[in-house]
């Protein structure tokens, strides 16, 4: 479930990151199956804190072909990426979370995220798979989380690879 709770077992077989000394996650995490990438990242305090704050994954599809190496803000990822599934934490409780693709080397905006769960420092949401240019159970994708605060980047996870599952 995409509610902003961190349920016990729900995050037992993602690709998971700790990080220690972060400016504002402690961890990020990736899952997939058939149909949907679920994403989840736990900040130090409640998301609201941090004013308005933008939270990325960036991936790298064996399916796609336009690539960038940029980030929405052009930030350099040490990726070459097809696929970004962002979400902008306003100040005070509000989002908003898109799905961009890379087109003549710039993010265009491809759909709406239709699910994004906030609850006090975790933040779940998810992305539908067709967005990887029709990846299959067995390709592996690999993945960074970026996070932006006045469009400069302030936190990165490692690249890290994904596994679709059947």
């Amino acid at each position: 479930r995409i509610d902003g709770i961190a349920a016990p077992d729900e995050w037992n077989r993602a690709v998971m990151t700790q990080v220690n000394d972060g400016v504002a996650a402690t961890s990020f995490y990736a899952l997939a199956d058939s149909q949907t990438v679920y994403l989840r990242v736990d900040a130090k305090t409640a998301w609201k804190t941090f004013g308005d704050i933008t939270v990325g994954a960036y991936f790298d599809s064996p399916r796609l072909k336009e690539r960038s190496a940029g980030s929405h803000f052009n930030s350099n990822l040490n990726l070459n990426s097809t696929t970004l599934a962002e979400v902008l934490l306003i100040q005070g409780g509000g989002y908003f979370g898109a799905v961009y693709q890379v087109e003549n080397d710039s993010w265009k905006p491809i759909e709406t995220l239709q699910a994004i769960g906030v609850q006090g420092n975790v933040l779940e949401f998810s992305m539908p798979l067709k967005n990887l240019g029709g990846v299959v159970a067995g390709d592996e994708v690999k993945f960074i989380f970026l996070i932006s605060k006045d469009e400069r980047e302030v936190q990165r996870s490692e690249v890290r690879v994904l596994m679709i599952g059947k």
